[in-house]
């Protein structure tokens, strides 16, 4: 189980909990009292359409950040890949170098 991820998108479950149980609390509201929900019903209605709408754009960009954050990971992994082979060639010549110059040296010694 990954705690980081559910730590990061919790708020996301808590807010969703909240606005539904203040959609049961408000019908159980105009449930005892008629009047209040022919003026509570209208207002509530689009601003839990706007709050349950936001939520989802909410996990969705979250859903898309990870796929980015993955995705642009992984390009970088493999960049990280080729310069290390690079500098191994790299280090490798260097080594082919000296050794060259050892001999000269070991010759000139002599």
């Amino acid at each position: 189980m990954d705690l980081e991820k559910i730590s990061d998108e919790g708020w996301i479950a808590w807010t969703a909990v909240a606005v539904t149980v203040a959609l049961v609390f408000a019908g159980l509201v105009s449930l005892v009292n008629p009047q209040i929900a022919g003026a509570l019903w209208p207002g509530l209605f689009y601003l839990f359409l706007l709050v349950y709408g936001y939520l989802g754009l909410c996990v969705c960009a979250g859903r898309a950040k990870t796929w980015v954050e993955g995705y642009l990971d992984a390009l970088v992994g493999e960049k990280d890949d080729e310069d290390l082979e690079k500098a191994s060639e790299r280090i490798e010549a260097m080594g082919r170098k000296i050794d060259h110059i050892e001999e000269i040296l070991v010759k000139v010694s002599e």
